[in-house]
């Protein structure tokens, strides 16, 4: 669970993601959400970070991950083009892909925190919702 919740920080804050933490890289690479051009470093790692969460057994009993994966695996394909065909990406197709792994990690974090409100609450803590940062949007 603590792992889960570090990706989703990570994914949706502006924060440095050290990528080797989770197996994906000899590198950290700086990821900012809110930033207006994304580049293809970023919107790869995004894709990556969610295949990894997605490879966390635990991640299934919690959220509904598997609807997300095809487009995931679909995006990762399509940031992968130039290697292919030799083709690079467009800055405004690298912006589409971008937002919909954006869109994707907010559903995710929206449910994971949902759930995580759900669980406070049944067991009578809803009171603690206030002091877990993102639970009171």
């Amino acid at each position: 669970m603590e792992q889960i919740m570090q990706i989703l920080t990570a994914l949706t804050q502006n924060n440095n993601i050290n990528l080797q933490a989770f197996g994906l890289a000899q590198q950290t690479v700086n990821v900012q959400p809110a930033q207006p051009a994304q580049t293809l470093e970023v919107v790869q790692a995004k894709i990556n970070l969610v295949i990894k969460l997605n490879d966390i057994p635990a991640v299934h009993n919690i959220i509904d991950i598997e609807p997300h994966m095809t487009t995931v695996n679909e995006l990762g394909a399509l940031t992968n083009m130039e290697g292919t065909i030799g083709v690079p990406l467009t800055a405004e197709q690298l912006t589409v892909i971008g937002k919909k792994i954006d869109n994707i990690i907010n559903d995710l974090e929206a449910e994971l925190m949902g759930k995580l409100t759900d669980k406070l609450n049944a067991l009578g803590l809803g009171a603690l919702t206030g002091f877990i940062p993102g639970l009171n949007r």
